[in-house]
């Protein structure tokens, strides 16, 4: 009964647009009185046109709409300096004089290094000022514009001069930079120069998807009827981490979603973060899932940086005030971290949890005091978090009694985050050879040292690995490539780890290679979720996906073996029956029991 179907803003050229035409293209053949109307005032008509010109379509009509343009006319930073004549203050901990309601305008463009009595005088001399009569250079008033914080006081004296110098009704609007704001804005600025969304990101769950839907065979023949296809090494890669995690079986050519990957095609998020919300459900840990996930997908890390104690200021005096505040913050994570067990993703699940459940705006903002965290932040977590729980409900992995009962189990809460993670984001960790202290009592062991500890990835040879060895980073004989614990994470101060084994989420480079946030991984959590498992009885070691090596008795490999085909048969159900609740079954309560004990 449909007859047409309107796209607009086609020129933005979002990945799920971008599949929206292909899918559309390819059933016209199907429809053929199907009308598809593609609008925008930028696009490429001619190219557009052309990519419809095939098949069953042998016209593409096209009617432009002529509009009005304003003429606009661009200001610079420095020209708002120069029309206000507004002086940014030096002190940067100056309050703002519009945050609460009434403000004294002629005290922005007064300079704040003039002491009190100068001040006075020259806010009642600037009453009837002009910008142009400003006492402050305009050189220095730029050097003083931080770029990374929005001067509310500037907004508010221009607004001021616009509403002295327009005569004509009208309406000034404002526009504030948000998370929304900005990632269109890129994707627009991307588009401009050449590059739509689906050749820079990650096509995983695009490809999950794709495969749910019926549309992709695995072959990749699906991609390619896209107006701008993406390269076979990125389709080939999302393929690939498909497998590793577990969501899709290769059989030759036949490519198939797996149980878990039928259930993490329905939670539209990335096929780790959607694996990390289904086996916590599992593992009866669902509340702290959530919380983690959110935390793996909000923009920027809640955490505020904090400075050392013995923080000196500007001009070089130690601040007593807020370096025992900041001495307090650092040992508050420290006992919060230690309790989770050397986890940043668990260690900020459980804070948020924590912020959840506090009564009110002004208990939250204590607690992000006491901890060093970003207000907005959290909330925007809190934000991230109600969608994922919705996500999750309407997959059928809906809240019930059993649903938490292990959530502060930290054991099986970090299995949860190992089963997310690996074995694609692994870290291998070497520690050096182990010193000894003399003592009366004989030989101790010395405790080990963080700066002594080495990291490494595994890292096959690409382009990327060979424009690493170029830039001169280091790459074992093995084809490890070495990483560092980015000083943000908690896990920068460990020096000694249980399990030479972590999972990560974030990897930066920048002059080294970064892990900014990691888990420390348990035997038994490696063994039931990492990856391919080869038992090597005669050698009485079990090899997990051709690298990871773990003494271990033949049994130990038949019984996890049996115990991951269970997990298969019960998704399986899930999938039939949404309403099962499997948390509770025989095989998941043995799973758990062996993660608790790490198999003691």
């Amino acid at each position: 009964n449909i007859s047409h179907i309107v796209i607009d803003e086609v020129h933005e050229r979002h990945l799920d647009t971008d599949v929206l035409l292909a899918i559309l293209k390819q059933s016209l053949s199907s429809y053929p009185s199907l009308h598809i109307v593609l609008m925008s005032a930028t696009m490429d008509a001619d190219r557009l046109a052309n990519y419809w010109r095939s098949g069953e379509v042998k016209n593409t009509p096209r009617m432009h709409i002529p509009g009005f343009t304003h003429p606009v006319k661009d200001f610079m930073l420095e020209d708002v300096l120069r029309i206000t004549g507004y002086i940014p203050p030096k002190n940067k901990k100056k309050k703002s004089q519009y945050s609460r309601g009434g403000y004294q305008i002629q005290q922005s463009l007064v300079d704040d290094d003039l002491s009190d009595g100068e001040e006075e005088d020259a806010i009642g001399n600037s009453i009837e000022s002009r910008p142009e009569d400003c006492v402050v250079p305009l050189e220095e008033r730029l050097k003083r514009i931080n770029e990374k914080e929005i001067d509310y006081d500037l907004i508010a004296v221009l607004i001021k001069t616009l509403l002295k110098s327009k005569n004509d009704d009208g309406s000034i609007l404002c526009f504030l930079p948000g998370a929304g704001e900005i990632e269109r804005a890129s994707n627009a600025i991307q588009t401009i120069h050449g590059e739509p969304e689906i050749r820079r990101c990650s096509l995983d769950q695009t490809i999950l998807s794709l495969l749910f839907l019926g549309l992709e065979d695995g072959t990749g023949n699906f991609l390619r009827l896209l107006l701008d296809p993406p390269s076979g090494e990125s389709v080939k890669s999302a393929f690939y981490s498909l497998e590793k995690i577990g969501a899709l079986s290769r059989s030759g050519d036949k490519t198939t979603l797996t149980p878990l990957g039928n259930h993490l095609a329905g939670i539209p998020a990335p096929p780790t973060v959607a694996k990390l919300l289904v086996m916590g459900c599992m593992l009866g840990c669902r509340n702290i899932a959530i919380a983690v996930s959110a935390g793996m997908s909000v923009g920027r890390s809640p955490f505020l940086r904090i400075n050392s104690p013995n923080y000196r200021s500007k001009d070089g005096d130690i601040d007593q005030e807020k370096d025992q505040r900041n001495e307090n913050i650092l040992q508050e994570r420290a006992e919060l971290f230690k309790s989770v067990g050397n986890s940043d993703h668990a260690m900020l699940g459980k804070l948020f949890l924590l912020w959840q459940s506090c009564n009110g705006a002004a208990e939250r903002r204590r607690l992000c005091d006491r901890f060093g965290l970003a207000f907005n932040s959290m909330r925007e977590m809190a934000q991230l978090a109600r969608q994922l729980e919705s996500s999750l409900a309407t997959s059928g992995f809906r809240a019930s009694q059993d649903s938490n009962k292990n959530e502060n189990s930290w054991r099986v809460v970090r299995s949860v985050i190992v089963s997310a993670l690996s074995p694609l984001q692994i870290v291998r960790v070497q520690k050096p050879t182990t010193k000894y202290t003399e003592t009366v009592e004989g030989a101790v062991a010395k405790d080990g040292v963080s700066k002594e500890l080495k990291f490494f990835i595994r890292e096959g040879e690409s382009n990327d690995s060979k424009k690493s060895e170029e830039q001169g980073q280091y790459r074992n004989p093995n084809g490890e490539k070495r990483v560092f614990i980015h000083p943000s994470s908690s896990n920068f101060s460990v020096g000694q780890f249980s399990c030479p084994w972590l999972v990560y989420h974030r990897f930066v480079q920048t002059s080294k290679a970064f892990i900014s946030d990691s888990t420390e991984c348990n035997a038994y959590a490696l063994l039931m979720f990492g990856g391919v498992m080869n038992v090597q009885a005669s050698k009485g070691l079990i090899v997990l996906d051709d690298w990871m090596t773990l003494s271990a008795n033949p049994r130990i490999g038949s019984l996890i073996g049996h115990l991951r085909n269970r997990v298969d048969v019960l998704l399986e159900k899930k999938t039939a029956d949404p309403a099962v609740d499997i948390t509770t079954s025989t095989e998941m309560e043995i799973i758990t029991d062996l993660l608790k004990r790490d198999g003691c």
